[in-house]
């Protein structure tokens, strides 16, 4: 039977390797025609990858111009101070963020500012007045050139309500972050521009990494995405580019443009809807295809040798596997025969064991214990069921040690334990085997740093005088278990015991 299993083996063997040989051609074949595609769409994910960090860390410095105005709100609100000393305190707080200037705004739209170290009285535009006054809405706006200053400004308004004072609004304006500053990794080379698109599709910031050559499609538009397809003349590209903006996800759109192409990789922020947009020049996109496609050849070159290697040591492998499959086919029916947690035998494996042991020794007297752990619920509850799988683990290890090899010692449950001793000659050595048992549990103690008494209640029956079978004896052994929980735990009943 086993010669039969070792020749359906080997068969298979043959059969994996043809499916390997077959697998070796065909990945062969697919490097040599697709390889270099694959690897380009690994790139474009790298760079989409890579663009979707860089715009979280953009988004990053912009939220921080909202949470710098919230916290001095929240701020001032806790305190009252002229409007000069609180115009000062912001200014103060928020020039390290970016903050250029910061207006205390009536209800009325009457502000003041600082203008030369005094204070200035200015008339808020009525966009920025309205926005202040609805606190329900969003209450961030960017102006492409606001009327102060003239100049590309983001507007963050937060109410500041004192006691016994009418309200009032804090409105900061900050200016748009350097992008060189904040990108100074250069991840995308040097040949690159970055451009920042608003939620209505026009480039508020168009900035670029070097300053040797002004690139024509690095530029502020009001609609950047029309600008581009009349600059490049590419609409499948540019459609592209504008579905993925438009739809906010991230995504690369390669733009030919003669002498200009272009690797457009765009990335959505949360922030008002920006989205940013780096236009990466194609020899620093080509090089990394490059590099891949070295590693692709590579690894076909390894196969190659690999192939060849494989086919002159298949033979020792399968030899060499056999002898392992054996082996692993043992310790897989040890392990299906272990419970883990005590490393003593589960269920299934006692109940056949005991049987086969009665089978081949019908005559051999024997003594069947079965141990339940009391009140091991309260164990659980009390200490933690981690402490209770450690008294079972402790009591697994506790009990192999006290008995002999050929003794079966199985977990039958979750605190019930079930052990075999064979081969008892008399009644003398049954009586001295159920004292050891019944005095090992006046010792037992589990627990690494704190030591914990457990008791156990026990029944036992002899083989074959209480049962000639497995089920009889497990039956009657259960009698006397309830017997010795009827009479108060912590002690040991044979089978026929009175309560």
């Amino acid at each position: 039977m086993r010669r039969k299993t070792d020749n359906v083996n080997l068969i298979e063997w043959w059969i994996s390797a043809a499916v390997m040989l077959i697998a070796v051609f065909s990945l062969l074949i697919w490097f040599a025609t697709n390889g270099e595609k694959q690897e380009e769409a690994e790139v474009e994910a790298l760079l989409i990858q890579q663009m979707k960090q860089t715009a979280l860390k953009v988004e990053k410095e912009l939220c921080s111009f909202k949470t710098c105005t919230e916290t001095l709100a929240a701020s001032f609100s806790q305190i009252e101070a002229d409007e000069e000393t609180v115009l000062k305190m912001a200014m103060a707080a928020g020039r390290m963020l970016g903050m250029y200037d910061v207006i205390l705004c009536e209800e009325d739209g009457t502000g003041y500012r600082l203008q030369g170290g005094a204070v200035e009285t200015v008339t808020v535009s009525e966009d920025i007045y309205l926005m202040s006054t609805y606190t329900d809405k969003d209450n961030i706006m960017f102006a492409a050139q606001d009327d102060l200053h003239d100049k590309a400004s983001i507007i963050i308004v937060e109410p500041v309500g004192y006691e016994d004072r009418k309200t009032q609004y804090l409105i900061c304006y900050f200016g748009l972050p350097d992008l060189q500053w904040l990108i100074t990794d250069r991840i995308f080379g040097s040949d690159v521009f970055y451009v920042v698109l608003d939620g209505t599709g026009a480039s508020i910031q168009a900035v670029q990494n070097s300053n040797s050559w002004q690139n024509p499609m690095c530029k502020l538009s009001e609609d950047y995405i029309s600008f581009l397809e009349e600059v490049s003349g590419d609409t499948a590209a540019v459609d592209k580019l504008h579905a993925g903006v438009s739809e906010r996800y991230g995504g690369i759109s390669y733009l030919r443009n003669p002498g200009n192409n272009r690797y457009f990789v765009y990335a959505p922020m949360d922030f008002m809807n920006f989205t940013l947009v780096t236009a990466i020049g194609t020899d620093y996109v080509d090089r990394m295809i490059s590099e891949e496609w070295k590693i692709g050849n590579t690894l076909v070159t390894g196969l190659g040798i690999a192939f060849a290697i494989f086919m002159l040591v298949l033979i020792v492998i399968m030899v060499v596997n056999l002898i392992k499959n054996s082996n692993k086919r043992k310790d897989l029916e040890e392990k299906a025969d272990t419970d883990l947690l005590t490393e003593l035998y589960n269920k299934i494996s006692t109940e056949r064991k005991i049987k086969e042991c009665m089978i081949d020794h019908p005559n051999e007297q024997g003594l069947l214990f079965i141990l339940d752990i009391d009140n091991f619920k309260k164990i659980n509850d009390t200490m933690g069921h981690a402490f209770g799988d450690e008294v079972l683990r402790t009591l697994g290890t506790s009990i192999r040690s006290e008995f002999r090899a050929t003794d079966i010692l199985g977990r039958t449950g979750g605190d019930e334990f079930t052990l075999f001793l064979r081969n008892l000659k008399d009644d003398d050595i049954i009586k001295m085997e159920a004292e050891k048992v019944e005095q090992f549990f006046k010792n037992f103690k589990a627990g690494t740093y704190t030591k914990y008494s457990v008791t156990a209640s026990i029944g036992a029956a002899v083989f074959p005088r209480d049962g000639a079978n497995f089920e009889d004896l497990y039956k009657a052994a259960d009698n006397a278990l309830y017997v010795a929980k009827k009479r108060g735990k912590n002690q040991l009943a044979f089978y026929g015991d009175k309560a």
